[in-house]
């Protein structure tokens, strides 16, 4: 009877040892349930080639378990793999090598590239060199008005000479060292005692061959100085070097109708914090576009601007006209379109789920233009895991937004027309290139449902229209690179329902001064958004609330001075360790 049991017992851990070793799936993020907390590191953040072209590699760190992808980056410029796993290459991660094409053009190239590994990202800048015998680390040097010495860094494979240009030889003179038998050269800067910025020049020489290395110095009084004014782009897109100089403490902004398109990108560690590097996505419109970038110091009432240029897509456009429902594909089929082609795609007349259907066909597609259309619904799921489509434009006549419609899509701007009431579950869940969701003037939208925005993590800033009067579930949770969220003037909300804002990591405000007729908000509201500051509400009574967060709050509250006591004693409310007054 021992042997039996013995045996049954042997049998049963068999089995149950092979049943652990069998593969698990990892699980799609689903807004409907916890995330499991993920990261992602590179070393290093930033690669440097040099003209001919060459090969370098970075090493990518990710939670255990988790996959990463890989996106972005110029045709010049490729990687060894876009996806893999923690540890894929190497205990100590994944390697990915970079392979620069030789640069034969006279100007230095960036691309910028981006790891995500769940709602984590991390970001790769890429600099390449001009093609030149005789090359200078940088053409331009910034200088403060004190004056001081500088280092200009010369790479050569011929003798070379340096001229200091005849008018900027009273501040600019060199340092005899035993550094100029190097590549290295040493100029002294003398301090600028005029209150007016200055700029010179260095020439480095060697026969036809010559390098120009130009200083700008500040003046005595407060500046700012932007050493070159306007980019143009082509209409892929690039990344942009700006250098900056100022003595004065300034702030960087770009208005909102040019944020959806230039961002600014992540700074290699050895550069100055005056050096900026800005991203500008990819035009997929048949018209260029201008865009600025602010640099203010509102303490002296200082503005320079930076001016974007972009080039509209070379694509050509295919425009159809869908006379009935349905019948896309067989509009498509007798103008001998295939849909495997189809680039940028404008669409007229009426649409349903099937026509939808064979816009999900369209693998090429990048630009959908409805603005034409006279669709009053957008179906459910009608551009579900479209990761292609990167730029939509929707009816003025649009008024529901119905499950799933656009989900995994890869949009990078979204703007709804102000005819548009309801945007219904999920609707733009995990467009994870998302960077600005623009609400038309005089928006008629009346409610956000649940997990709308959700893990969209490039996401920056959102503005609820005034018309908004619910705010479902989670609507933005996950939305880790939202900083701030504001409520438009006259704002009519009375309810927000549970986790509106979880796990929004880099949340700094929420604006909510405008909202005086809230009554209802729901629980986990800011669970762990641990960066968020400050916390504004304009409604004079305490609104009910369970709890705010389950972790600790440490953002100041601020209400209406009147009302300050009573927040102080309110059940949730309390719990923020400062309430002040709005005024």
């Amino acid at each position: 009877m021992k042997k039996v049991f013995l045996l049954f017992v042997l049998f049963a851990a068999m089995v149950s040892c092979g049943k652990g070793d069998e593969p698990k799936p990892e699980p799609k993020p689903n807004p409907d349930t916890p995330s499991t907390q993920t990261s992602i590191s590179i070393s290093p953040s930033a690669l440097t080639f040099d003209a001919q072209g060459e090969t370098k590699s970075v090493t990518v760190t990710c939670t255990t378990g988790k996959t990463w992808t890989l996106s972005g980056g110029e045709s010049w410029c490729t990687a060894s793999g876009t996806n893999g796993a923690n540890g894929a290459n190497g205990a100590n991660g994944a390697t990915v090598t970079f392979t620069a094409e030789a640069n034969t053009s006279p100007d230095e190239r960036n691309a910028t590239y981006t790891f995500t590994c769940g709602d984590k990202t991390a970001k790769l800048v890429v600099t390449q060199k001009q093609q030149d015998a005789l090359t200078v680390t940088s053409s331009k040097v910034e200088v403060d008005a004190q004056g001081g010495p500088i280092n200009v860094e010369v790479k050569a494979n011929i003798p070379f000479e340096y001229v200091i240009a005849d008018k900027d030889k009273g501040w600019i003179t060199p340092v005899k060292t035993k550094s100029m038998q190097t590549t290295v050269l040493t100029f002294n800067i003398a301090q600028n005692e005029d209150r007016e910025k200055r700029e010179g020049s260095i020439t480095i020489k060697s026969g036809e061959l010559s390098e120009t290395i130009t200083v700008y110095q500040a003046g005595a009084q407060p500046t700012i100085v932007i050493t070159r004014h306007t980019y143009e782009v082509s209409s892929k897109g690039e990344t942009i070097k700006v250098e900056i100089n100022s003595n004065v403490e300034f702030s960087i902004s770009i208005p909102a109708a040019y944020s959806a398109w230039i961002q600014e990108a992540a700074e290699p560690r050895a550069l100055s914090t005056h050096t900026k590097y800005f991203t500008i996505s990819a035009n997929l419109e048949t018209h260029s576009r201008s865009g600025k970038i602010l640099f203010t110091s509102q303490e002296h009432n200082l503005t320079e601007k930076v001016t974007i240029q972009q080039k509209a897509i070379d694509a050509d456009v295919t425009t159809v006209h869908v006379p009935t429902k349905g019948t896309l594909a067989s509009v498509l089929a007798e103008n001998n379109l295939e849909t495997s082609s189809i680039v940028l795609l404008k669409i007229t007349g009426e649409l349903d789920e099937d026509d939808f259907r064979t816009i999900r066909k369209m693998r090429k597609l990048k630009s959908l233009d409805l603005s034409r259309t006279t669709i009053t619904e957008v179906p459910a799921k009608a551009c579900y895991e479209a990761l292609n489509i990167q730029n939509i434009l929707l009816p003025n006549t649009l008024e529901v937004i119905n499950e799933q419609a656009f989900e995994f899509c890869g949009f990078q701007t979204v703007k709804i027309p102000a005819s548009v009431k309801t945007i219904r579950p999920k609707a733009f869940c995990d467009n994870r290139s998302l960077v600005s969701i623009i609400f038309e003037q005089g928006s008629q939208l009346e409610t956000i449902e649940r997990y709308v925005f959700s893990y969209c993590s490039c996401l920056q800033n959102i503005e609820i229209p005034a018309n908004v009067e619910t705010i479902g579930d989670g609507p933005f949770s996950h939305c880790t690179s939202l900083t701030n969220v504001t409520f438009e003037q006259g704002s009519q909300l009375n309810t927000i329902n549970d986790n509106a804002f979880q796990k929004c990591s880099s949340l700094k405000t929420i604006d909510m001064s405008t909202c005086t007729k809230v009554k209802i908000i729901g629980s986990a509201v800011i669970d762990e958004c641990h960066s968020l500051q400050t916390f504004e509400l304009g409604t004079h009574t305490p609104p009910d609330v369970s709890y705010l967060s389950s972790t600790p709050i440490s953002a100041t509250l601020q209400v209406p001075a009147e009302s300050v006591d009573a927040y102080k004693k309110a059940y949730g409310w309390k719990d923020f360790p400062h309430i002040t007054s709005l005024d």
